[in-house]
């Protein structure tokens, strides 16, 4: 159809009148019904139904075109002058709209304007790559949709997981960053681009390196970037440190997307950042997942071990979404809770304290009697104990056990640490176990925590000193010495300090350290106190920094928790060297840690 406006001498009679456009121009009409309304997709019939064989064709379009996205193509179907040939050779020369389409198939029927494959594609008998792209990824026990999409520039370019809200917390940042095999290559020539150039050099040509070892990783085992650094260590033995890719970013095609859905299936949200989406749907994937139903596991208020005893796992389906879940005994203070968790490594962490919880309230009368038999420690609980800073890289899960004890920080600190190196690093899984573990703690208990308790108690006693000490008046050239004694006790005490400290009996050293340089600052000219944190300030910064780093990501690295206490006995040597240290600590020594904290 077209528009028609009809003049007289500059005068319109009419304006935007319908009319058939076949009549007007035939060829013109045939050609954009071909190219609008067939290779387009914009014929239905009176009825809004469409004909059987436009239908087929447009699933055959749709599907190669999904293709092409998937494996990042452009010739895999014909382009639109090819469609439009098509039509025009198989469809009669009248033929140029709903009527005359319809005489013609009555007449002629439809096989002969169905499109096949090999009519669509290019490169007839191409044989893709499948199993590198892979339509489905499983995620718990669930295989979970992955779409495609080839667009740079467009916000969905590249791969794109649509997550279930129960399935969240099941699926690992460390697993995203693999994406998937038929991209890997490319990803990892970005990786190894992105080196300095002095790394570079050891990785050229980089197409051949990123070839190379992609054949060469296990996909998706441990993490990317530590594949490749153990990949090129084996193939030239250069060392990239684990730092190298700090603030690299790959194309974000190159980057698991990641599409939120509710319980519906409607999307909530999507991004390529999965630790911000769990970090603002984990809760509500948690509640999504107690909903299933079939969860009869779990239980609340329990002051003893669960009756009856808790499967390893369990299994909850809903609406085709399976999600395997860990059983844990989770501390609420008081009592603990049976709960199925969605991540197995949250959950034996969890569990681990529901364990201990359940310790605690099993010993009952010998646990509190610490507070009447270890010596000054009524006087020394009283201690306000600060929740530890960011950058001490803290264990939150131990900071939270003590907050909810009823007892003081500072006995309920001392009790945690002693249950837990009875524990070990593997708590009980059933009543058995957890029996002998009761018995094991009421046989030692005191003892284990008589052994610890006096140089804890010299040390506590030290720190109170040291705090009077500090809330004194002292003069002003003393300033840049008593910002750096506070920054270094908030870091050496603090609620949970003496279950996350390697060695607690080396507390009393660096508090008796601190005591010293007062000392001296109180005999000796506050410029040599300035010269000796000269020596220690660059190591403490050098900690600092990485530790603000790590805690913004919610890590805590071994290696630079190791490197933080070799930095306290450097300031024990420099301040204090009467005390002696537990170590000969030299800056080369603190060179070398701090390198392997960087992965150097």
């Amino acid at each position: 159809m077209a528009r028609e406006r009809v003049k007289l001498f500059g005068l319109t009679l009419a304006d935007g009148r319908k009319v058939d456009f076949g009549r007007i121009d035939p060829p013109g009409a045939r050609d954009l019904f071909i190219r609008e309304g067939l290779v387009g997709f914009q014929l239905v019939g009176a009825r809004g139904r469409v004909q059987e064989f436009l239908a087929h064709n447009q699933a055959l379009v749709d599907d190669l075109a999904a293709r092409e996205a998937r494996f990042r193509r452009r010739d895999l179907l014909v382009d639109e002058h090819t469609q439009a040939a098509f039509y025009d050779q198989a469809l009669g020369a009248d033929v140029c709209d709903r009527r005359s389409l319809q005489q013609f198939l009555q007449k002629h029927g439809d096989a002969g304007l169905r499109f096949d494959e090999d009519a669509l594609t290019r490169h007839a008998g191409l044989s893709l790559p499948e199993n590198e792209f892979p339509e489905t990824l499983i995620v718990g026990q669930t295989p979970i949709r992955l779409s495609y999409r080839f667009e740079p520039g467009h916000p969905a370019d590249g791969v794109t997981l649509s997550l279930p809200l129960a399935a969240l917390n099941q699926f690992s940042a460390e697993r995203a960053d693999w994406l998937v095999p038929g991209l890997l290559e490319e990803k990892l020539r970005e990786y190894l681009k992105a080196l300095p150039k002095r790394l570079r050099r050891a990785v050229v040509p980089v197409p051949d390196f990123a070839a190379a070892i992609a054949g060469r990783v296990e996909f998706g085992a441990g993490p990317l970037g530590e594949q490749i650094r153990q990949a090129v260590r084996q193939m030239t033995g250069a060392e990239i440190p684990a730092d190298a890719w700090q603030n690299f970013t790959p194309s974000p095609h190159l980057a698991m997307r990641f599409e939120e859905l509710d319980e519906q299936g409607k999307p909530m949200a999507a991004g390529r950042d999965l630790a911000a989406l769990q970090a603002e749907f984990s809760e509500q994937a948690r509640g999504a997942v107690q909903a299933m139903p079939a969860n009869d596991v779990e239980q609340q208020g329990l002051t003893d071990w669960p009756e009856p005893e808790p499967p390893e796992i369990v299994t909850l389906t809903q609406s085709g979404v399976r999600i395997r879940t860990t059983p844990a005994l989770v501390d609420r203070g008081a009592h603990v809770d049976l709960q199925l968790i969605d991540d197995a490594e949250r959950a034996h962490r969890l569990h681990r304290f529901g364990v201990l919880r359940l310790l605690t309230l099993a010993l009952g009368k010998p646990s509190r009697a610490l507070r009447k038999d270890l010596a000054d420690v009524k006087t020394l609980a009283a201690l306000r104990l600060a929740p530890p800073p960011a950058t001490a890289l803290a264990d939150a899960d131990i900071t939270a056990f003590i907050e909810a004890d009823p007892e003081p920080a500072l006995i309920a600190d001392l009790r945690h640490a002693v249950l837990s190196a009875q524990m070990g690093e593997a708590p009980p899984a059933d009543r058995a176990a957890f029996g002998a573990q009761v018995d094991t703690a009421r046989s030692r208990l005191f003892a284990d925590a008589h052994a610890l308790w006096p140089g804890l108690r010299d040390a506590f006693a030290a720190y109170a000193d040291i705090k009077r000490r500090l809330d004194k008046g002292v003069p002003l050239d003393w300033m840049n010495a008593m910002e750096d004694i506070r920054d270094q006790l908030a870091h050496l005490v603090h609620a949970g300090c003496i279950s996350q400290m390697p060695r607690p009996d080396h507390l009393q050293r660096y508090l008796a350290a601190i005591a010293q340089r007062l000392d001296k600052l109180d005999r000796e000219d506050v410029a040599q106190d300035t010269e000796r944190q000269d020596q220690t300030d660059p190591w403490w910064h050098a900690y600092t920094t990485r530790a603000e780093r790590a805690a913004r990501r919610n890590e805590r690295p071994d290696k630079l928790i190791e490197y933080r206490w070799l930095v306290e006995e450097y300031r024990v040597q420099v301040f204090a060297q009467p005390l002696g240290t537990a170590v000969k600590v030299s800056p080369r020594r603190l060179q070398a840690a701090l390198d392997a904290a960087d992965g150097r």
